[in-house]
């Protein structure tokens, strides 16, 4: 069953973000906030997009396709946060969970839609207040195998709006729905195996004729 479900997330060529978090509610977009907070940071505006999250929120991967953690870190800035690349697409994409109160992950760890790898919080020195911060910034690969961020002087720091890629449906929700297309998909499977043992069987026949 599990393999089906992975068939069915990876179906489509397109990346798309579901909601990580239960709670439903954005309380700051991409490039909002042009103030004197962002250009200490060197930054036109805000970098990503803040989700409310009570403290120790649980928190899932909500890509469609598997992600990779690249890193998990402590600083001052983000706080305790999370770097996750996805390579299963037409451009290598990292995305940045930030200001987080626990890690349930390590670098290395590939996270399949919906598994658990965080918890919110609000850690770190840009925060006020426990909320989720969410980025998506578009990587290469240098000759070396290591990644790094592409257009970094685009005034976010390489980061872009990942509204584009997102749907507003809770990433739980989107894998229930999966689970519950997993029975038509393994009748379709079933019958197109049924037809290939069939066309077998009639092959073998023709030739001992």
């Amino acid at each position: 069953m599990g393999q089906i479900l992975s068939i069915l997330s990876l179906s489509s060529l397109t990346m798309t973000i579901f909601r990580p978090i239960k709670p439903n509610l954005i309380t700051q977009l991409f490039g909002e906030n042009k103030v004197s907070f962002y250009k200490e940071l060197n930054m036109n505006g805000h970098n990503g997009v803040d989700f409310y999250a009570p403290m120790g929120t649980p928190v899932y991967w909500n890509g469609s396709k598997r992600g990779k953690v690249l890193s998990v870190i402590n600083d001052a800035t983000y706080g305790k946060y999370i770097e996750i690349i996805v390579e299963e697409e037409p451009e290598i994409n990292k995305y940045i969970f930030a200001h987080l109160s626990k890690f349930n992950c390590q670098a290395g760890d590939v996270l399949e839609s919906g598994q658990l790898f965080c918890y919110t919080g609000n850690t770190g020195k840009y925060t006020t207040g426990p909320h989720l911060h969410f980025g998506m910034k578009k990587v290469a690969k240098n000759r070396y195998g290591n990644y790094y961020t592409t257009n970094r002087d685009n005034g976010y720091k390489g980061a872009i709006d990942p509204m584009s890629y997102y749907k507003n449906i809770y990433v739980k929700d989107h894998i229930a729905i999966l689970n519950a297309q997993i029975p038509i998909f393994e009748r379709v499977i079933g019958f197109v195996k049924a037809l290939i043992s069939l066309r077998i069987q009639l092959n073998i026949k023709r030739k001992k004729k």
